[in-house]
């Protein structure tokens, strides 16, 4: 949806590059992402239904554990 959040979970590490135009060297980061989120959560209605569903989650995962 326009204008939500997107969250990346991953990391990130420096990768210099050499510039093409004038041969500089020029900063750069590259993240290897393992998760992508999309944050449409508009009202303190929605966010508590949000941390119900996570909280429900992480029941399950430890309880499959």
């Amino acid at each position: 949806m326009k204008g939500s959040l997107i969250i990346c979970t991953g990391n990130v590490e420096p990768r210099p590059f050499i510039s093409k135009i004038d041969n500089s060297p020029k900063a750069g980061l590259q993240m290897s992402v393992l998760d992508i989120d999309l944050d449409i959560v508009r009202n303190m209605d929605e966010v508590a239904e949000v941390e119900k569903e996570t909280d429900a989650e992480a029941q399950k995962l430890a309880v499959a554990s």
